[in-house]
């Protein structure tokens, strides 16, 4: 899956496809950290916030790029 740019990110919409106690929809709420990894990559750790509960969540970049877990926008 394509990168997410940094600009469009914050606020930005997205449907997690295995929700927790109803929570399926989240808002990027902030890019908490950013780090290299051992091959040189770079891995942004966000922050996103449950529709639903107002509940945080932490993800890593990697894994809100991953279509089997996260898709952009409510679906």
């Amino acid at each position: 899956m394509k990168k997410t740019q940094t600009k469009n990110l914050v606020d930005s919409k997205w449907t997690d496809l295995d929700p927790v106690k109803r929570e399926k929809h989240f808002i990027v709420r902030r890019i908490v950290s950013s780090s290299k990894l051992n091959n040189g990559t770079a891995v942004r750790t966000i922050e996103l916030c449950a529709v639903i509960s107002k509940r945080s969540k932490i993800v890593s970049e990697n894994e809100l790029n991953d279509p089997a877990r996260w898709l952009p926008g409510w679906k």
